[in-house]
């Protein structure tokens, strides 16, 4: 049984727009960190919400560093190496 969600407020919204606009946090960093702010939101709907804001995607420079501070990913290592192959 699904839970059923309450529509978001002027308020939640802005806080959204605030936290996404001005922090690298991810969307389950947001839904976990900041849910008095946002209402107890799951990590797809505040993906759904900034989607249907229009919202800009994040720089992947912001991914690749939130990876390196998660994996210890070194900057000057490729992410692939020369032996991947599409599955085209």
């Amino acid at each position: 049984m699904r839970a059923v969600e309450q529509p978001w407020t002027e308020n939640q919204v802005a806080a959204l727009r605030r936290l996404w606009m001005r922090t690298v946090l991810s969307a389950s960093e947001i839904a976990v960190k900041h849910h008095a702010e946002v209402g107890n939101r799951t990590r797809n709907s505040i993906i759904g919400k900034v989607h249907r804001l229009q919202l800009p995607m994040r720089c992947p420079e912001n991914s690749h560093s939130v990876a390196k501070r998660i994996h210890g990913i070194r900057s000057d290592r490729p992410i692939m190496d020369d032996n991947w192959r599409s599955l085209d």
